[in-house]
């Protein structure tokens, strides 16, 4: 028998853990109570069940002092407990400096902020493309993670390279440069990702996004894009934009995307839900948070207080990753869960600010909450 730990209260008939670890089927195991008498708290990563269904929204618990101590045994086999979610974008090395230093050779690109986002909620079924010279570097970094990188395609090519500057008054990057990559890379989605319920197409070109959109079955489609892409690759950007379930744009990619420079960004935002399948826009505002907007409610969501903001690098990536993860966890595609994705999108965002690259990510994954070991006053 095995240890853990549970929060008071719980009733030992009507609950049991489950361990999740990937999208498979799990072993299911029954949990015994008694009182702990030593008050020890732990974190662990487990999925709460009732015996007549799944308490959702829990895959972590933090236990307090005054909790019990449990033991479990098998039961038998449970049914998957989120949806998949399958990741389509960059892969990277980058090279960043802001007003608080400078870091060099960093794994990082959309699909990789992104899928460690999700991750925390839902499997991920990563693709990209990563040369040979970092294709252990990426093993290494997302090994024991719920991220499958089977769709990930390795290059002779070398790992594309991204170097940027962040200017933390207007919050976007000063200069930008890209070299590197396999031009020739083509998104080829696995089986599973094909059938996964959940899509994200992270900022890439928007040629290799429709390259992709075609190939789901997806019943929500998250689209993030780039200002670049949406002034060269005009027609490729509007046909994908269509076929989304939620766009992710800042309120400069909101203006070039729908021309309307003088209207407000909500007006701009919701002039898109007329066009195809949208039914959301996420305006990402940097440092003051982001906002959902429907067809007949916006919703504001600020940014969490953070003590020391290091690194902006991937946090837009991380919004749309949590947001869909908590979507994919809840089993639910719903406007009205929309508002709960959302601050769980800004708040996955708020771990990659205090660290260069995805340290902070990382680190979130091991804690009940993504954004707690970061923050202050909230």
């Amino acid at each position: 028998m095995t240890a853990i730990f549970f929060p008071q209260g719980a009733q030992c008939s009507s609950w049991c853990l489950v361990p999740v670890a990937s999208g498979r089927p799990t072993t299911r195991w029954q949990l015994t109570l008694r009182e702990d008498p030593t008050g020890i708290r732990a974190c662990f990563r487990y999925a709460l069940i009732y015996s007549q269904g799944v308490l959702r929204n829990t895959t972590r618990k933090k236990l307090r002092s005054g909790g019990r101590v449990g033991s479990i045994k098998r039961l038998g086999e449970e049914q998957r407990l989120a949806w998949q979610i399958a990741v389509i974008g960059t892969i990277d090395i980058d090279d960043v400096r802001t007003p608080r230093g400078e870091a060099l050779g960093l794994l990082g690109g959309s699909a990789v902020y992104a899928g460690l986002a999700a991750s925390r909620f839902a499997p991920v079924l990563l693709h990209g493309s990563v040369g040979e010279d970092s294709a252990a570097l990426l093993r290494e970094t997302l090994a024991g993670l719920d991220i499958d990188i089977t769709g990930v395609s390795i290059s002779r090519a070398p790992t594309r390279r991204w170097r940027a500057s962040h200017d933390f008054t207007t919050w976007q990057t000063s200069s930008e440069n890209v070299e590197g990559g396999d031009a020739g890379w083509s998104p080829m989605l696995t089986a599973d990702a094909v059938q996964a319920p959940v899509l994200f197409l992270g900022s890439m070109s928007a040629k290799k996004q429709r390259e992709a959109v075609k190939q789901s079955q997806a019943r929500l489609i998250g689209v993030d894009s780039m200002s670049a892409f949406i002034d060269l690759q005009a027609d490729d950007v509007r046909y994908v934009a269509e076929r989304a379930d939620i766009l992710f744009l800042t309120q400069y990619e909101l203006a070039g995307l729908t021309n309307t420079g003088s209207k407000s960004w909500v007006q701009a935002a919701r002039s898109l839900l007329r066009h195809g399948r949208p039914r959301a826009v996420v305006v990402k505002h940097g440092p003051a948070g982001a906002a959902l907007v429907t067809e007949h409610a916006t919703f504001q969501e600020p940014a969490p207080s953070v003590t020391n903001v290091i690194d902006p690098t991937g946090a837009g990536d991380a919004v749309a990753g949590g947001f869909l993860g908590s979507c994919a966890l809840a089993e639910r595609d719903d406007c009205e869960y929309f508002v709960r994705a959302l601050r769980d999108g800004v708040r996955s965002a708020a771990a990659t600010l205090t660290t260069f690259g995805i340290k902070g990510l990382l680190q979130s994954l091991t804690c009940p909450s993504p954004w707690e070991p970061h923050l202050s006053g909230k």
